[in-house]
Order: C-alpha cells, then structure tokens, then sequence
C-alpha cells in the first residue's frame, strides 16, 4: 500500500487536495527527518516533540522523504505525515529538500533532524534551520568501519559536515558525550538538551519493590547488534555456571521484547547455552502487553551502544531498576542513582551489575530510596521549542 493511501502525502483542505508544495507558506512549524523506516527510539522522540506541539495549539508540519512504517498507530494524538518521495539518490533528495525549504517563509526556522538532513539542505545551499542530531558517527555500526577505506571517507564527510553545520543555529546534541564529538568532528559549538519520558500514574497491580518472587528481568529494544542483547544471554550462562548459580538465590526469569534482524540468531543462542527454561523472548508487543510486562517486572537491562536509551527511563518512571552501559547517552544522568547500575566493559561485569543489583533489589536495598530527576518528555520538547526560537 503507498503511502499517498494512508493520506499522508496529500491531506485535504477545503476539498481540495493539497501537496507539501502547495502548503509552504502556511506558517506552520516544520519538523523534518529523512527516512521513517522503522519503530524506535527516534520515532518515539519525534512523537514527544509533535506531541507537545498538538497540546500547545501550534501549527505544525511533520514531513519525510519517505515512510515504509505508519507511525499513526502509535500517536496518541492526531497525525499527519507529508512525504516528498523523491528519486533514489543523495542529490535527488538535496533537490527536493531544496525545493520545499526554498517556498517556506523565513520564520518560524524548520527543525531538521540529523546529518543527512543538514548534508543535504547544504548541498541545497539553505541555512535558515536548526539541526537535532541523535546519533554521532562513533555511535554508528557502518559498513566497513575501521578500515582505511572507511577513514578516509569519513575525514571527507567530517569536513563536508563543518561546512553544512556552519552558522547553523541551533545544532542540539541529546548528551555531553555527542556534544564533545561534534566539537571534535565539526568545530561547532553545539547546545544539550536531554530527553524525557512520559510520566505515568502508577496506580493499582504493579509490582511493588519487595515483591521478587520470581524475579522478573526485561530487555525491552529491537534486536539488532547495537543493543547487545547477545551479551545479556552470556552474562547469565556465566551467572548460571559454577558452584553457586544465580538462580540459587534469585529465582530470575527474563523476558525479551524486540524483535529484529538477530531474532533468530539469538533465539538459537539461548537454545545453546541452555536457558530456554528461564528466557522467553515476546517479539514485538503493544503497548498495552509491555505495559502489562512492566507490572511485573522487577529490573531492566539496557547493554547497548545507542546516543540516548529512553527505555531505562522509562523503566525508572514504573519504578524498575536498571543495568545499563556506559555507552548509552542517558547513563549520563543515571550514574550516580542506586537505581540504575551503570558498567564499563563487557560481558563479565554486566554480569556482575546484573547480579549486584539483583541482589540489592531482593533484600530490600531500593525500598526507600528516592528514584533519580529526570526530565519528562514535554519539559524536554518545550525545551526544544524555546532553542529553536519558536516561543520567546
């Protein structure tokens, strides 16, 4: 089905039918991403922002090249997606960004999400936008990193990207750590504004900190090898090898909710090292059975290498401890909270996280303890709004 069937190309307007062309000087804000191609941390972040827009009454615009997953299903509010569709290549897309950039009015600045955005409007030979960048390149799992070759396009890209980012205002990193990368790479100056969750309720049949019997563990990400949910089986063959197995003193389960391109892969991993009897892997859920899994849970891990990690904010909010890498942007803000346990390395001390605070949890150690500050997801998107000079 195209997506011009799910009237996010052309919306209707007083009965006429009306392209992204057509509305560019509309005065709505603009919010731009290049590829809408899958259910992420990235697209929840843009709903936050959009979110936040709807509920403040202001006119927006939330436009794509191209979109092979309707975000709609996971709007709680109503959306709208405008596609340009233009031809494969990085130089058709330059043009036809250039194009719609071109017919917008100076004000309110459009707001570009990340490097192939801002590449391209320079290409476009446009400078009047801010930029939001969620991913740096050390962040990036690229093909054929590391090698030479590689390098080498990178010093070229790196010094196309100053160019595009120059007078570029504001340019908004999620973390310190993406923040002194873009100094680094670009010679830019860029601004941090951290991400938030949605606050929730907890009100009725969700599991309260001394209730850990069994023991119930979640991984909640897609299943690819930036999330390192293959550490996360090993770390627990190796808790469960030896004379005193975790599972003598903590009667843990696991539950994996993600699918993706290792599913399979891991599945057989776990069949291997033989933990089948204590893991089970939920594939992709609603939002209503992760809800429903969360109620029961009593920590979550979050191993993986990625610019942000919502998912360990959003299992603090319900109450959940978590264990995560220092390579996840938010482990910033975490690091010093009895609540989450922030580790270096790799398998053996997530499994020595793993078990610490499992232990913690078990004998009572978080019972009343404050959970950490963190932002929600409006106070972060109004923060946004005021960067990009839409509210004064």
């Amino acid at each position: 089905m195209s997506l011009r069937s799910l009237q996010s190309q052309k919306q209707v307007e007083g009965g006429n039918l009306v392209s992204p062309m057509d509305r560019a000087s509309d005065g709505a804000i603009v919010v731009f991403v290049p590829e809408i191609v899958a259910w992420g941390g990235g697209e929840r972040v843009y709903l936050s922002l959009l979110r936040h827009l709807h509920n403040s009454g202001r006119k927006y615009r939330f436009v794509s090249y191209v979109q092979s997953v309707d975000l709609r299903p996971f709007a709680d509010f109503p959306l709208n997606i405008e596609t340009l569709e233009p031809k494969h290549g990085p130089l058709n897309k330059a043009m036809a960004l250039r194009k719609f950039l071109k017919a917008l009015p100076p004000k309110p600045k459009p707001l570009l999400f990340n490097l192939q955005s801002a590449t391209h409007a320079f290409f476009a030979d446009h400078r009047n936008f801010c930029v939001m960048i969620l991913d740096t390149p050390s962040l990036l799992d690229l093909p054929g990193k590391g090698t030479r070759s590689f390098e080498f396009k990178q010093r070229v890209f790196n010094k196309l990207v100053t160019k595009a980012l120059k007078n570029v205002d504001p340019v908004v990193a999620t973390t310190n750590y993406m923040a002194d990368e873009m100094r680094s790479l670009w010679q830019i100056e860029p601004v941090v504004s951290r991400q938030g969750v949605h606050p929730i309720e907890l009100k009725g049949h969700y599991r309260s900190i001394q209730d850990v019997d069994p023991f119930e563990i979640v991984s909640v990400c897609r299943l690819e090898s930036n999330k390192r949910v293959d550490w996360i089986l090993d770390a627990f063959s190796s808790l469960e090898s030896g004379s005193d197995p975790l599972s003598r003193s903590v009667n843990w389960k696991l539950t994996i909710v993600g699918d993706g391109s290792l599913a399979s892969e891991l599945k057989d991993q776990c069949r291997r090292l033989g933990l089948d009897k204590r893991v089970m892997f939920a594939g992709f859920v609603s939002d209503e059975e992760l809800e429903d899994i969360y109620r029961n849970t009593n920590l979550s891990l979050m191993p993986a290498v990625q610019g942000y990690g919502l998912p360990a904010l959003e299992a603090l909010t319900r109450r959940i401890p978590v264990v995560l890498h220092a390579d996840s942007g938010v482990s910033e803000i975490l690091v010093d909270s009895p609540w989450a346990r922030v580790f270096t390395g790799g398998v053996t001390n997530l499994a020595e996280s793993i078990k610490a605070l499992s232990v913690s949890v078990v004998r009572g150690g978080l019972a009343n303890v404050p959970l950490p500050r963190f932002p929600t997801d409006d106070e972060w998107a109004a923060e946004v709004c005021r960067l990009c000079g839409w509210v004064s």
